[in-house]
């Protein structure tokens, strides 16, 4: 089934934090794939890949930087989509864990492009801003897995009103890190953040 795009607001904001074209909701438990799968097969193989600024893919800290720079904007304000390409491996997936029918929870998967497309346009017009309050991660050879604790507010609010967690596959090819893949979901009154993935307290 083909699931046609609208916003439901109690999930949140589009970011790269959250889906920004929710789906009308799967049953518990089901997933559904890119919208267009014979897209995402060849996307990445239909134009060049943009090459990424040295700066922001020679260190996972440089990494993590850029992704919420790129996302992150004052109202009316486009972002670089082609920055936030740069950062990810041309095959990467994207995926979003949301509440499902029932209780249960449900996962809708995406190309970065589809991302792009379905997100944009809400982030210019409320200013949205993403930044990372905390960070855990698993490091070995050219693999890191990255626990990145997100906070989301729009323009002029100077209170969050949402967070949650963005999981990093990244991978450093050619002395470069790329992100693999990311999967990410949000905070939620049934599913609080335990506190090894907030910032540490002082004392």
């Amino acid at each position: 089934m083909r699931y046609l795009p609208r916003l439901v607001a109690v999930l949140g904001t589009p970011t790269l934090a959250l889906l920004v074209a929710v789906t009308p909701t799967p049953p518990a438990g089901t997933s559904t794939q890119p919208q267009d799968p014979e897209r995402a097969a060849t996307a990445a193989d239909q134009d060049p890949w943009p090459e990424p600024a040295e700066a922001d893919v020679a260190s996972i800290d440089a990494l993590v930087a850029a992704l919420y720079d790129t996302v992150s904007g004052p109202v009316g304000e486009e972002r670089d989509w082609t920055r936030l390409r740069s950062l990810f491996d041309p095959h990467a997936e994207m995926q979003v864990l949301v509440p499902g029918r029932g209780g249960a929870t449900a996962l809708r998967t995406m190309t970065l492009d589809e991302y792009i497309e379905q997100s944009g346009p809400y982030l210019v017009r409320v200013g949205f801003h993403e930044s990372e309050i905390a960070r855990t991660t698993d490091h070995w050879g050219d693999l890191a897995q990255v626990f990145t604790t997100y906070e989301g507010r729009r323009a002029g609010e100077e209170q969050p009103f949402l967070r949650g967690i963005n999981s990093l596959q990244l991978g450093r090819v050619g002395g470069k890190w790329r992100v693999l893949s990311i999967a990410w979901q949000q905070e939620s009154e049934q599913n609080p953040l335990p506190e090894k993935y907030l910032p540490k307290k002082d004392g």
